[in-house]
């Protein structure tokens, strides 16, 4: 295994995912029932499972991890939406809730706006969950200069919307 090393974070290395055995952990990563706020739902697991695997042949796809020793702590990715015309979807962002408030997100979203930068972007779409649990989240992407864009009633499950966060790039 091959690490590509992208910079550190609190002493934490950043590396950019870029072969096949990373791609798998990091999909379990995604999967495990603690890394987000709520459950994923039937199409989240397929898409965790799937896209941290297809974005290694995508050059407008990208994932970035962050280990303790050997340990995956964080994982965050991004695409160019299908109709290719500049826009990009925030895909997965999961920090172990033990390391969470350190500015790991913060740093993971920064380099993820500078990857669709350089990639030619136009903007940044995120999508999120209503729910309580997701709140650090929402602040960081207000934070950061996004604006809530969008509410998707019962969008996840009934109960549970999903907001969406845009930023021009």
């Amino acid at each position: 295994m091959m690490y590509n090393l992208y910079g550190y974070l609190c002493n934490y290395p950043i590396y950019i995912l870029e072969d096949i055995e990373m791609a798998i952990k990091a999909a379990q990563f995604f999967t495990r029932k603690d890394s987000f706020g709520t459950y994923l739902t039937r199409g989240e697991l397929e898409n965790a499972h799937i896209h941290p695997v297809e974005s290694l042949g995508d050059e407008k796809s990208r994932y970035w991890y962050v280990l303790d020793g050997d340990e995956m702590i964080a994982c965050a990715g991004v695409k160019e939406a299908e109709h290719k015309n500049g826009i990009f979807l925030g895909t997965f962002n999961s920090i172990k809730k033990e390391y969470r408030g350190n500015g790991i997100g913060e740093k993971l979203l920064q380099i993820t706006i500078e990857f669709v930068k350089n990639s030619e972007g136009r903007g940044l779409l995120i999508d999120t969950s209503d729910k309580e649990s997701y709140c650090t989240i929402r602040c960081l992407l207000k934070k950061i200069g996004f604006q809530q864009v969008g509410r998707f009633p019962d969008y996840y499950e009934a109960g549970e919307d999903a907001l969406w966060y845009y930023l021009n790039i």
